[in-house]
């Protein structure tokens, strides 16, 4: 009965627009909750597009603003339960867009309930997600989304990272359908992967 956003944040390739969407497709489409769509992504047309396109299927509210301040006039305005905003990949070392992310978000905060969760690949590199979680804590996020589980062979570091950082997971993402390949994080069920695939990786290099 409360409105809420749910901000997903991460670097380009994360698969923030899909992930977006399939957790419309579970709340709306499954849960029947009123959901509306907002892109803040101004620099890949392609990604705006896509998720312009997925709100037409679903039938949602889709807005796309220019500036903080109209990001905050559309949320006052927004009569949905569930407000799930998309933003642009941001590489660690642009800062400038990283502090362009962070006055939306606070312009957010300002109108609604807010979630921030940082959508990472589970076949980014062990030293690269360091650097991407030290530039997104500059911005604060509240959980983790893993995304492509299925292209991973080892998600341990993961793991320890988000345990280092006091962050739990909020979804593991499998696959690219949509509405499916969304998997709820159950403590026992993630033990059992990461100690399933550790098995496999050693076994492939003969240890």
């Amino acid at each position: 009965g409360e409105c809420r956003a749910v901000m997903l944040l991460g670097p380009t390739g994360a698969g923030k627009t899909t992930s977006l969407a399939k957790l419309a497709a579970r709340y709306h489409l499954m849960d029947e909750r009123e959901v509306s769509f907002y892109s803040l992504d101004h620099y890949r047309l392609a990604a705006t597009e896509q998720l312009k396109t997925y709100a037409g299927v679903m039938d949602v509210p889709f807005f796309s603003p220019f500036s903080a301040a109209d990001f905050a006039e559309c949320l006052r305005r927004d009569g949905a339960e569930l407000m799930l905003i998309d933003t642009s990949g941001i590489s660690h070392r642009d800062q400038d867009r990283l502090d362009q992310l962070r006055e939306y978000a606070a312009a957010c905060e300002q109108e609604v309930r807010l979630e921030k969760h940082l959508v990472l690949a589970a076949n980014t590199s062990a030293t690269m997600l360091e650097k991407i979680l030290l530039a997104y804590d500059q911005i604060g996020f509240d959980k983790i989304i893993l995304t492509k589980v299925d292209e991973s062979d080892f998600i341990g570091a993961f793991v320890e990272l988000a345990d280092k950082y006091n962050r739990p997971f909020s979804f593991l993402m499998n696959g690219q359908d949509v509405p499916g390949n969304i998997m709820d994080v159950d403590s026992k069920e993630l033990a059992k992967m990461v100690w399933s695939r550790s098995d496999s990786g050693n076994a492939s290099q003969g240890i």
